[in-house]
């Protein structure tokens, strides 16, 4: 890859963090409906590699690995959201929408990995997801952290409810 490809590669990975990041601030808003429905007013962003032209080969495997799982994560992501919403409560969707922005914070930070890696192999300035309080990476964080916080909370209260027994190694 030439410097050119690498400029192309960091600022396309940059402009999927920053939609990634308005899904994840996404928490939707009611239709117009008698009986209204929550719908997101952000679309999913697309990620793909067709446009990028050079060599790959000559980025450390881990760092083509990662990049090239992306797409992978970003279908993943895609399936938890709506597994979730199949199951959630029509209306206000509020699970969907917990997962939607959980999903797309957590994929916009490992994307944001991902660019930090290209930009010091390049020889780039360091990026400006996170600039400010309202750039990419805090708006993804601050998501992730809330929503991680809210599932072991769930997982806690889940394993008083249901886990009575004393847990016993299986193994020894």
């Amino acid at each position: 890859m030439v410097p050119a490809d690498y400029a192309y590669f960091v600022f396309l990975l940059e402009k999927f963090v920053e939609s990634c990041a308005d899904v994840a601030a996404d928490t939707g808003e009611d239709n117009n409906d008698p009986q209204p429905i929550r719908e997101p007013t952000v679309d999913y962003p697309e990620l793909s590699y067709r446009d990028i032209t050079g060599d790959w080969k000559v980025l450390q495997p881990r760092i083509i690995y990662r990049i090239r799982e992306l797409p992978v994560l970003h279908s993943e992501a895609s399936k938890a959201i709506d597994y979730v919403k199949k199951a959630d409560f029509p209306g206000d969707y509020r699970e969907y929408f917990r997962e939607r922005r959980y999903q797309y914070a957590r994929l916009g930070l490992r994307t944001i990995i991902q660019v930090r890696r290209l930009r010091k192999i390049a020889g780039f300035p360091e990026t400006r997801l996170a600039a400010t309080f309202w750039s990419a990476q805090p708006v993804l964080w601050e998501v992730w952290r809330i929503e991680r916080r809210r599932r072991a909370k769930e997982a806690a209260e889940h394993r008083k409810l249901y886990c009575t027994e004393p847990y016993e190694d299986s193994m020894g």
